[in-house]
């Protein structure tokens, strides 16, 4: 709609600009089509900060997500690197299946210490 009107000026712009008579009309035309123009800019600048803005308050909202994500991937890879088990590949399975890595984790460090107590318990015998 605002285009449909700012073409029509400029039109109007051009006929008029042709015909000296019209001088002052001119000058008012010019200035109408400046503020016009400035205004539109105007707009798209408040539009702007405001998904700025947006962003901003996402990130920080997702900054505390992330650093527990990421401190679940640190901790699979400090157990898998204490049981003998490739640390990257359970830094990065902690890091995006967080919590079936970490029931997981659970899991086989269950496997671990009962493997370790019948090793212990064959031994003992």
């Amino acid at each position: 709609m605002e285009s449909i009107k700012f073409k029509i000026q400029i039109i109007l712009f051009i006929i008029l600009s042709n015909v000296s008579v019209f001088g002052q009309t001119e000058q008012a035309i010019n200035d109408s089509i400046k503020n016009q123009r400035i205004e539109v800019l105007e707009n798209k600048i408040d539009s702007l900060e405001s998904q700025n803005n947006n962003l901003e308050n996402n990130l920080k909202e997702n900054q505390a997500e992330g650093f527990v994500l990421f401190f679940i991937g640190v901790f699979c890879a400090y157990w898998a690197q204490n049981s003998g088990r490739n640390p990257w590949l359970w830094f990065f399975c902690g890091l995006i299946f967080n919590v079936i890595t970490l029931l997981l984790l659970l899991y086989r460090n269950k496997e671990d210490l009962l493997y370790e107590e019948h090793i212990e318990n064959r031994f003992k015998k």
